[in-house]
């Protein structure tokens, strides 16, 4: 399974993690129309090109939204989601136990 499989079927429970995964990824390691958008400001009228660090700019009001978002997702899927399933996990150890043991010793 891919990374974008999981992040897909992530996006349909937690919407915008595409998004905030794709931003994320395009700042961390930007393709060349990321590099210009980036660090540069273009003023082709004039032709005049004045660099600078703008991720900042194109990302610093949902750098903050983003965090929470990925925060509480994370807390909900502890304290929630893989708690049931840790416990059904449990449940199934418990009932195959014999079967399991049986197994490791014909190995």
């Amino acid at each position: 399974m891919s990374l974008i499989t999981v992040l897909e079927r992530c996006d349909k429970k937690y919407p915008g993690i595409m998004l905030i995964c794709a931003e994320l990824s395009e700042s961390a390691h930007p393709n060349y129309q990321g590099v210009c958008g980036g660090y540069s400001r273009i003023d082709e009228k004039n032709f005049i090109t004045r660099f600078s660090n703008r991720w900042d700019e194109k990302y610093q009001e949902r750098l903050s939204l983003g965090i929470e978002l990925c925060m509480s997702t994370f807390e909900t899927e502890y304290n929630e989601v893989w708690t049931k399933h840790f416990e059904s996990l449990e449940v199934w150890l418990t009932e195959n136990d014999a079967r399991l043991e049986a197994a490791k010793s014909n190995i």
